[in-house]
């Protein structure tokens, strides 16, 4: 792994993270979604987050997102409004997602956008993906560890939400100093506290 390198996201790192995330998360929500659609929610965090990659000899295998909650809800509502019509259309053509996709979009219009997050903490780990190819090597580890000196001064604990049958990633999580703050139907949230 002489090569790799962790950096800040560019543009045209975009295409290379919608693929990860789609082959990565076939099965979650987003991932059932068009690529191209993947690939215009990751856009909208690129300015406004801590979006990290791992480039590895040129090519993207992994990356990390996160960031103060109040600013991943303005990306997330701005994906939604700048891209309604075409996550209308997949969810209406996409049985598997039709139910959670209205149900997304309902919350969304009753709550006048994305906002709310059941955890004491205001900065999250939003997505980390590493390509099946170099899993093992400690490249996630790796991106959660840069991950976290970029997150502010004033900050004393960051979370991160979870699948409760998502066994892999509690288990790095733990490992990796992650306390269970609370279990919820939609899954499990996690903090940690930062070590400075």
């Amino acid at each position: 792994m002489s090569n790799l390198i962790i950096r800040s996201v560019q543009s045209s790192d975009i295409p290379a993270i919608a693929a990860l995330h789609k082959r990565m998360f076939s099965t979650h929500f987003l991932g059932q979604y068009s690529e191209s659609l993947i690939l215009a929610f990751y856009r909208e965090f690129v300015d406004s987050s801590t979006f990290l990659v791992s480039d590895l000899d040129g090519k993207i295998c992994g990356f990390v997102l996160g960031g103060y909650d109040s600013n991943l809800a303005v990306s997330k509502n701005n994906f939604l409004r700048n891209k309604r019509a075409k996550y209308i259309i997949e969810s209406i053509t996409k049985p598997k997602i039709y139910q959670e996709g209205l149900k997304r979009l309902l919350l969304l219009l009753w709550n006048q956008g994305y906002s709310y997050t059941p955890s004491v903490a205001k900065y999250r780990l939003l997505s980390i993906a590493v390509s099946p190819a170099v899993q093992g090597k400690g490249i996630a580890a790796s991106l959660v560890k840069h991950f976290e000196k970029k997150i502010p001064l004033d900050t004393e604990i960051y979370g991160l939400s979870v699948k409760s049958s998502n066994k892999r990633a509690i288990a790095f999580y733990e490992k990796l100093g992650f306390e269970l703050e609370k279990c919820l139907e939609d899954g499990l949230y996690y903090t940690k506290k930062i070590n400075r």
